[in-house]
Parts: structure tokens; C-alpha cells; sequence
């Protein structure tokens, strides 16, 4: 049926903008994406997203934490950056959890 799309373009298009994000966000993007809609959930399969550094850092248990740590941090402020377009700043040193809101002049807790 013309103008009707099939589930393939539409994980496609979500293939692409998950890949945007990714870029926008950590200055480049997964190696590989897979995307699938199941019913209604959207599941997205990166491989290759950590950078060089990630990698390394991920090689020990103490760096795998790290990771997943900043990688936390980082979604919660991009998650407060995309509803309100405001800019963000991150704590990455160890121990500190916040992240702070120049437009609305307030710290969160991610």
C-alpha cells in the first residue's frame, strides 16, 4: 500500500537517529545497530560504543564501574538537555554525583 511503511523503514529510521544521537553525544557512534520493534517495545543492539579510552578503562573491574558510571551521568544530563534544549554540566570525578542546569540554576541528582 503506498505511503503505508513496513516495520523494516521504521527500524531504520530509528536505527539512523539512534546512530545521530550517539554521534551528538559522545562524538562518534556504535560500530554496529540493530534495531527491533517486538510488539510494543523498541530494542536497540549497539556493539563498539565505548571509545578507545572506555576500552581500556573496562579491561579491570574498577574501570568497568567507571564506565557504566559516566556513561549513567551522561544519559541523565542529555535526558534534562533534550526535554528543556537547556546546557548541562557533568561531575566525572570520582565519588561526585550531580549534574548542573545554567538555565534553571539547579543541581541534579541523576
Amino acid at each position: 500500500m503506498p505511503g503505508v511503511k513496513r516495520r523494516g523503514e521504521y527500524e531504520d529510521e530509528l536505527t539512523k537517529a539512534i546512530i545521530k544521537f550517539e554521534v551528538e553525544q559522545l562524538g562518534r557512534g556504535p560500530e554496529e545497530v540493530r534495531t527491533f520493534i517486538l510488539g510494543d517495545m523498541i530494542l536497540f543492539r549497539l556493539k563498539g560504543v565505548l571509545t578507545p579510552a572506555e576500552s581500556t578503562l573496562a579491561q579491570a573491574r574498577e574501570g568497568q564501574e567507571l564506565v557504566k558510571e559516566m556513561r549513567r551521568q551522561l544519559n541523565e544530563a542529555s535526558r534534562h538537555h533534550h526535554e528543556t534544549q537547556h546546557p548541562m554540566i557533568v561531575s566525572y570525578e570520582v565519588g561526585e554525583d550531580w549534574l548542573w542546569c545554567y538555565i534553571d540554576d539547579v543541581s541534579l541528582t541523576p
